[in-house]
């Protein structure tokens, strides 16, 4: 008996050719012909084996299989990216939630010690580069400041072609970027 994999492979691509051939009754048989079962539908032979050897050598099934691995690869790269994307917001999350916890046990007194690594018109700017699995290293920054016992932060990343060699280059670039979203952003 084919798998519910095997059978649906089989209608979508082998419905319209032949996929076996009874020699008792002298009938080609095609995908359509084997809607319910694996059997000859005028003598009951079993065409199991024969249906699958048909799935390995036919060139339709092989471009729907493979079609069918990129798809999943493809979901795969996406899952990928999403989490990939969703555990840099959890450690953006659990940084911003570190320094909170700084400010508060310092009561905002040593706050330029806690976050600072650079600061422009008030605002401090910590540079998050971080390392691309493939390419290269991607600027990254946050931005800083508190107002009125408020910390107000904002998380930049450059676009997603924006690499460089190394972390030091990454980092300069994620501070230019900082320094300028800083300057154009509205008063």
């Amino acid at each position: 008996m084919l798998t519910p994999r095997e059978r649906a492979l089989l209608f979508r691509a082998c419905w319209d050719h032949t996929v076996a051939r009874c020699q008792r009754c002298a009938i080609d048989l095609k995908g359509i012909d084997l809607r319910a079962r694996d059997l000859c539908p005028s003598c009951r032979i079993d065409f199991t084996s024969a249906i699958r050897d048909h799935l390995l050598a036919c060139v339709a099934a092989a471009v729907l299989s493979a079609r069918r691995v990129v798809a999943d690869a493809e979901a795969l790269q996406e899952t990928s990216a999403r989490l990939v994307k969703e555990a840099q917001q959890l450690r953006d999350a659990a940084r911003i939630a570190r320094a909170e916890a700084d400010i508060a046990v310092r009561g905002g007194a040593d706050y330029d010690r806690v976050l600072a690594e650079d600061h422009h018109k008030g605002w401090d700017i910590e540079p998050q580069s971080y390392r691309s699995n493939t390419v290269g290293w991607r600027p990254k920054a946050f931005v800083i400041r508190v107002v009125a016992g408020s910390l107000q932060t904002h998380p930049l990343a450059a676009p997603g072609e924006t690499v460089f060699e190394s972390e030091i280059e990454a980092n300069a670039y994620a501070v230019a970027m900082a320094k300028a979203w800083i300057d154009n952003r509205p008063k």
